[in-house]
């Protein structure tokens, strides 16, 4: 039987300049929690379906600074791999 192919493309974040990154990089709220690794849904998620699934979750170039050129070469070359 063959699985049925999920992609999951986690958001990323842009800015419209390097200077407002870098403000967001020196303004944004640091704890020993959001350092620590965490378990997210998106790991979970092939348990919730099961097995006549295939979960694929490609991890983004600069997901805290996307660029939709980079994200668009990236993207497009994982299709390479996937399922029709």
């Amino acid at each position: 039987m063959k699985k049925m192919q999920v992609v999951v493309l986690h958001g990323g974040e842009s800015f419209r300049s390097p200077a407002i990154y870098e403000d967001v990089l020196r303004s944004r709220e640091i704890t020993a929690d959001r350092l620590r690794p965490s378990v997210d849904w998106k790991m979970s998620l092939q348990d919730a379906l099961g097995p006549t699934y295939d979960i694929l979750a490609p991890h983004m170039p600069l997901s805290d600074n996307a660029r939709y050129r980079l994200w668009k070469l990236w993207f497009d070359r994982c299709l390479e791999v996937m399922d029709n």
